[in-house]
């Protein structure tokens, strides 16, 4: 192998265990609002230096498009996640149902405590209502039913959820109920959170949801979202508010400018909404994607020896892209490619890799494969022999 390309970046181009603004009245909440959105246009109004403070104990900042991780604190130590475990329960709830579908209510989710729906024993919801509930006022109860529907019961319910928090690379998580309330063998992490709410915003209707700052009930009940960052961020598109004794006010969040999305989470904080506006601002004043190829997508062209075609492109195995700090330098990607001609492969044979680099640090590196497969023109000639008889 060899480099056979080098091409700067710019060519590509928490019975206080419950959700605390549950209990606010309107005008409270419409105070906390207009006093958010003050500190969130204030915030924005200056330009970002270094890293942000945050009173979070645990935070991570990462890209949605590629999981880059831009900003971490303790974002891999495991902490009681309270409602944010919700993210899980909801997205597993939308690939396994149809919001059309009818759940009766057993007896368990009416003894739920904390923030609730209010829902009645063998009363009917649409799994639409009580995926609402759950994401927008963070209904503890509405969380138990859907697992109870899903699952069958709670515990199998929550098998699915361990194994769906491992397939997605969440290492640090073990979930032992739906809604978040605490327990002391129920945990995550910010990395986790982040990467759970990063496969979960690629479904359009979670997205849709958390992206409401209100909603109604199929009842006509209006519902008001808890992430109040939905009031007054630029951007801001999700995603789930926690609180709990343990937890501490917790918040993933996400915002999208440009189309490009960023995704935050603070855990343990002091100030959840503020902590997230500056972690988002910080991450598009101070990060840009300079390189966004997709899955794919041909980089390259080479010559086969002695073999039909002749030439065969090649690609990228996975999305290839970066974001680098504002005034860092330019992004570079290197293709590993052989000088000369190859030998002829089957499709989808390695022949190099793409390396993305800047200031010599390695940010990125993905395999590169042949697009076409190339047989030897000798066998060619012998299977065009043959087929004339």
């Amino acid at each position: 192998m060899d480099y056979l390309f080098r091409i700067a970046s710019p060519v590509f181009s928490k019975n206080t265990r419950v959700e605390i603004t549950s209990h606010l009245e309107d005008d409270q909440i419409k105070r906390l609002i207009l006093a958010l959105t003050a500190t969130i246009l204030l915030i924005a109004s200056r330009p970002a230096v270094g890293a942000p403070l945050v009173t979070a104990d645990s935070a991570v900042l990462i890209e949605a498009s590629s999981g880059q991780v831009l900003y971490s604190k303790n974002a891999y130590q495991p902490r009681p996640p309270a409602s944010t475990t919700k993210i899980l329960t909801a997205l597993i709830a939308i690939e396994t149902s149809d919001p059309e579908e009818e759940v009766m209510i057993g007896k368990r989710p009416t003894k739920v405590s904390g923030s609730i729906l209010g829902v009645r024993y063998q009363q009917v919801f649409a799994m639409e209502d009580l995926l609402k509930a759950a994401l927008i006022i963070s209904a503890n109860d509405a969380c138990l039913a859907i697992g109870e529907y899903i699952g069958g019961d709670e515990e199998t319910f929550l098998r699915m959820m361990n194994l769906k928090a491992f397939t997605l690379g969440a290492r640090s998580s073990v979930f032992k109920n739906t809604n978040g309330l605490t327990n002391p063998g129920h945990y995550s992490s910010a990395y986790d959170l982040a990467m759970m709410a990063r496969y979960a915003l690629n479904n359009p209707y979670f997205a849709n949801i958390v992206r409401s700052p209100r909603e109604s009930l199929r009842s006509g009940q209006p519902i008001n979202n808890t992430n109040l960052l939905l009031q007054g961020f630029q951007g801001a598109d999700g995603v789930k508010t926690g609180t709990t004794n343990a937890a501490g006010q917790c918040l993933v969040a996400s915002a999208t400018r440009d189309g490009r999305q960023l995704i935050s989470v603070v855990l343990h904080s002091r100030q959840r909404f503020v902590d997230s506006a500056r972690l988002l601002e910080y991450g598009f004043q101070n990060w840009s994607e300079e390189v966004n190829l997709p899955a794919g997508g041909v980089v390259a062209v080479l010559p086969v020896k002695n073999g039909n075609p002749r030439t065969v492109e090649v690609v990228l195995t996975e999305r290839l892209g970066a974001s680098i700090l504002k005034n860092s330098g330019p992004a570079v990607c290197e293709l590993l490619l052989p000088r000369n001609e190859i030998d002829p492969l089957p499709a989808g044979s390695q022949v190099g890799e793409a390396v993305l680099t800047c200031q010599g640090q390695e940010l990125q590196r993905v395999s590169l494969v042949t697009r076409q497969g190339s047989v030897p023109t000798s066998r060619l000639r012998k299977i065009l022999y043959w087929k004339d008889f």
